[in-house]
């Protein structure tokens, strides 16, 4: 007989079975639009939609498989779930110091840009401060999560988090004047290092998550770049990735942009 395990990701619940279920199993599952996903987290499970007639379905499916009770679900499947964005600021640090405010525990979803360029959801704890207007994550869970890929929203340490707490807002033109030594670019995931290694796929995608999300427009970003490339301390590889980055976003969306015919100049 199969053993059955669940696990609820984002707004689903996946069923994981020891070995092949049998028929009347199955006819059920496809009854509740159950749909089979061979890969998910390096396992085989079948898939249904988040909801309380389906998680009641698999609890019973719980106990009439399993030898022994099924496992408690995640603490953090009973937390509301956040949704972070590219905008919002992600402070990490490795104990809570914001303690004049109150904050807001969520399972947050955050958006990670995997080595081939697409970007998937990860689940993780996060506080979020309304006066401070950010998020704060441990700083355990920020290295587990960024070996999946580069984090896709403003992530800083508490010690930067606190040099800007009192100046302007973050989402203001002048909060980028306290960053003298991180362009904004920097500071969305975007580097040219090889400590990182960030594929082409993986940069493109950061500058053109900025352009889109309007952190900063098309003329900004290449500004930026082809700063970069005047750093007399800059090494060949990196000058030559900021020109290849630049050439990418100058051509980015370039065929629905606003068309105009300027006139030829003529010898007189």
């Amino acid at each position: 007989m199969a053993i059955a395990t669940f696990k609820t990701i984002e707004n689903h619940i996946y069923v994981f079975f020891s070995s092949r279920p049998d028929n009347k199993t199955i006819e059920m599952l496809k009854m509740r639009y159950a749909r089979y996903i061979p890969d998910v987290q390096g396992k085989k499970a079948w898939r249904l939609t988040k909801n309380s007639d389906n998680m009641a379905f698999v609890k019973a499916l719980m106990v009439s498989l399993n030898p022994k009770p099924a496992p408690p679900p995640d603490p953090i499947d009973l937390l509301d779930h956040h949704p972070v964005a590219i905008k919002d600021v992600l402070v990490r640090e490795n104990s809570f110091r914001c303690s004049q405010h109150q904050k807001t525990e969520y399972a947050g979803e955050v958006p990670v840009l995997t080595r081939n360029g697409t970007i998937e959801t990860y689940l993780v704890r996060i506080w979020y401060c309304a006066d401070c207007n950010c998020y704060f994550i441990l700083n355990k869970t920020f290295q587990d999560l960024r070996k999946n890929g580069v984090i896709l929203c403003k992530v800083m340490d508490y010690t930067a988090y606190t040099s800007i707490q009192h100046g302007p807002k973050w989402y203001t033109s002048s909060y980028f004047s306290n960053w003298n030594q991180v362009s904004p670019l920097r500071l969305c995931g975007y580097c040219v290092n090889e400590i990182e290694g960030l594929t082409d796929k993986q940069r493109h995608r950061i500058l053109e998550e900025i352009v889109d999300n309007g952190i900063l427009p098309t003329d900004r970003v290449m500004s930026y770049l082809n700063l970069f490339t005047k750093n007399p301390r800059a090494g060949q590889n990196a000058i030559e990735k900021w020109n290849a980055d630049y050439n990418h976003i100058s051509k980015y969306k370039l065929h629905s942009a606003k068309r105009i015919v300027i006139p030829g100049f003529f010898k007189l």
